[in-house]
C-alpha cells in the first residue's frame, strides 16, 4: 500500500512510498481510505516549522 513519509527532519523531504499492509487483531479491522484532504498541521510539518500546539 502507499504511505506518505517524512523521509528527514528538515524542510521538504516528504515521499510517496511502499509499504506492506499492517498486520491486525481479530477484533481490529483495516479501513480502505479513498479520498483524505491536507491541513495546516500538515503544511507546517513538510516545512519543518511544527511547533507541537494547535494549528487548526
Amino acid at each position: 500500500m502507499k504511505a506518505v513519509v517524512k523521509t528527514r527532519p528538515e524542510p521538504g523531504f516528504v515521499e510517496v512510498i511502499d509499504v506492506p499492509i499492517p498486520k491486525f487483531m481479530p477484533d481490529e479491522v483495516l479501513v480502505k481510505i479513498h479520498s483524505t484532504g491536507l491541513c495546516g498541521t500538515d503544511i507546517l510539518l513538510h516545512d519543518w516549522r511544527y511547533t507541537g500546539g494547535p494549528s487548526c
